[in-house]
């Protein structure tokens, strides 16, 4: 009687070992997070596209309704490991935004270019005023390496 019940509480260990192993071998801490503004226009009747060329925010300037602004920026990884990288947009302009990629790997000392860009045809019945918010870019690196 006493062996199956310490055969019993092993194999519950092994099957507990399976299940949390692998999320544990999956998971990331937050090593980093930086956040960086995000604006842009939308003009009425006015079909030009304006660009605000200044470093403190991905501004993408004025953007007809049918058009599309677009900035590139880019990361750099100068850990010693690789780095889990999610980013993730907040505000009005959020319904807008879409990145050239997203959720991937930055390996140690590599650099990722990005492009970000406005859409405000994305949105149906968008109206003209000005739209903003930020990107919250979340830096994680593995638990076990």
């Amino acid at each position: 009687m006493e062996n199956k019940r310490i055969l019993a509480i092993i194999f519950l260990i092994l099957l507990l070992l399976l299940i949390f192993v692998p999320d544990l071998y999956n998971s990331y801490s937050v090593v980093e997070i930086k956040t960086i503004g995000v604006d842009f226009r939308v003009p009425k009747g006015l079909n030009v596209i304006g660009f605000n060329p200044d470093n403190d925010s991905l501004h993408l300037g004025r953007i007809p309704l049918n058009g599309v602004g677009k900035r590139n920026f880019s990361l750099f990884n100068d850990y010693d490991y690789a780095l889990k990288v999610d980013i993730k947009s907040t505000g009005n302009a959020s319904p807008y935004i879409f990145l050239s990629d997203n959720n991937f790997i930055l390996e140690s000392n590599e650099t990722k270019d990005l492009r970000i860009s406005a859409k405000p045809s994305l949105v149906p019945d968008t109206q003209p005023g000005n739209y903003s918010g930020e990107l919250i870019i979340i830096f994680r690196k593995p638990l076990i390496s």
